[in-house]
């Protein structure tokens, strides 16, 4: 284990690294690849599971599973150039600098020196440092040479640090593993108590109040949700899945609105006439559903984190049913059937 931290804490330093065994590779490579993710991408996964448990069956799991990807997804990239790079399998600690970049920045957020935004930066300069520790482990070329009448000794890819450095590097590495999970305690810790405020709200969750202004110069409040049930679509003309979704949305509507079901579109987008860009989407397409102009205080109520985000919402203004992402038209619709079902079972 000593010589794991060793490596990690080398590599962690953009020191040069010369090949290990493929076992010793793998071990080293997933170990600093976890505690990657455990500083640097814990509430990725933390917020795939309450989104899976507030929204349920496929949707959840798929909700859980882009999580998981977002977490890895960084560390995935650093091996996939590391290897193309070093020409190498299993790059093992040459992926550390990713480590230690997200680690530096999770302590210069903490005192307040740089912004949460600036995560994108510290990331791409781990990533080129883990780019150039693979330029550094390439094999050597092979060149033939003239016997000398002796055995050519193996060339080394760098040379043997002595044993105080040795324990520096050892040092430097087991800082690094025992500040990442000294930081991913931290963040579970803090995530657990604010589960409830995690994902999506779910069924049954209670909307904060919000206002929001809609095309037709109408206003759409929380009280507006109470009395007929609702399917709320959020969009943006840039989201490609919403763009191919909405000639079923626009089905769903033209055939439930004479059973009572209310389709109201909630658009995204930030630009500077939103008003103007909507009118000219719903003619283009020709949608016949009113839309809601939001400017962020319907999607923070709901708080909607993907596009498209579908909710129903009851007669009584409670949330039955959440979809995230692509949701094909058979799902909404066995989604409303049972919705309005309910409607009728239970009159209020």
């Amino acid at each position: 284990m000593w010589g794991t931290f060793e490596r990690i804490g080398r590599a962690g330093l953009l020191r040069p690294l010369s090949a290990g065994s493929d076992s010793a590779s793998r071990r080293e490579g997933w170990i600093a690849g976890l505690a990657y993710i455990v500083v640097a991408r814990l509430e990725d996964i933390i917020e795939g599971c309450a989104t899976m448990a507030k929204l349920g069956g496929k949707e959840g799991v798929l909700a859980l599973g882009q999580g998981i990807g977002r977490a890895l997804l960084p560390w995935l990239v650093a091996v996939m150039l590391v290897e193309w790079v070093s020409k190498r399998r299993h790059v093992g600690a040459l992926v550390a600098p990713l480590l230690t970049a997200a680690l530096i920045f999770r302590v210069a957020e903490s005192l307040g020196i740089v912004e949460s935004s600036a995560r994108l930066s510290f990331e791409v300069a781990g990533l080129l440092g883990c780019v150039w520790l693979g330029f550094r482990a390439r094999p050597p070329a092979v060149a033939s040479q003239p016997s000398t009448g002796g055995e050519a000794s193996p060339q080394s890819e760098s040379p043997s640090p002595s044993t105080g450095r040795r324990s520096l590097f050892a040092g430097v590495g087991a800082v690094l593993l025992s500040g990442s999970v000294g930081v991913g305690a931290m963040d579970a810790r803090h995530l657990w108590r604010g589960w409830d405020s995690l994902g999506p709200l779910g069924r049954g969750g209670e909307v904060p109040p919000f206002r929001a202004r809609m095309l037709d110069g109408g206003i759409f409040d929380r009280a507006s949700l109470v009395g007929t049930p609702t399917m709320l679509v959020f969009w943006a003309t840039w989201c490609g899945y919403c763009v191919r979704q909405m000639p079923a949305i626009e089905r769903i509507h033209r055939t439930y609105r004479g059973r009572g079901l209310r389709v109201l579109g909630v658009n995204t987008d930030r630009a500077a006439d939103q008003a103007a860009v909507v009118r000219e989407y719903v003619a283009n397409k020709e949608l016949s559903f009113p839309q809601v102009l939001d400017t962020g205080r319907v999607g923070r109520a709901f708080r909607n984190s993907m596009l498209p985000h579908v909710v129903f919402v009851d007669g009584d203004g409670e949330i039955v049913r959440v979809f995230q992402g692509k949701t094909d038209e058979e799902t909404l619709v066995e989604a409303l059937e049972g919705m309005l079902a309910r409607a009728v079972d239970e009159p209020r």
